[in-house]
């Protein structure tokens, strides 16, 4: 798993087993640079202006899918959200996904 963020928030990122990358202009491509065997899909987690580049890594807006950016369908990109409740069982499936190897993924950023 990929996950974007700034600097400081790398280690972070290594504590949950996902490989960090600097989000911002060239994401793309630094993107493409870890992931050898391309990316299954994208999780937008910030909204800040990211979705263009998961699209392009991805492959097509249907492969991605956001929590934050409200733009999403000028995009064509799914805006998700969950009642609570339900929230943590759904990051949870996700997690065990990704970590089983089932699903590459793009992460959305974290500050």
């Amino acid at each position: 798993m990929i996950g974007t963020s700034s600097e400081h928030n790398h280690e972070y990122l290594r504590s949950l087993t996902a490989e960090p990358v600097t989000y911002g202009d060239g994401l793309a491509e630094r993107i493409r640079v870890l992931s050898h065997k391309g990316v299954d899909a994208a999780l937008d987690m910030a909204g800040k202006g990211s979705l263009p580049a998961l699209i392009d890594v991805v492959g097509g807006p249907e492969r991605v899918a956001t929590i934050a950016a409200f733009n999403a369908a000028e995009l064509g990109v799914r805006f998700v959200s969950a009642d609570t409740d339900e929230l943590p069982k759904r990051l949870a499936r996700a997690a065990a996904l990704a970590a089983s190897g089932e699903r590459r993924a793009a992460s959305g950023e974290a500050s």
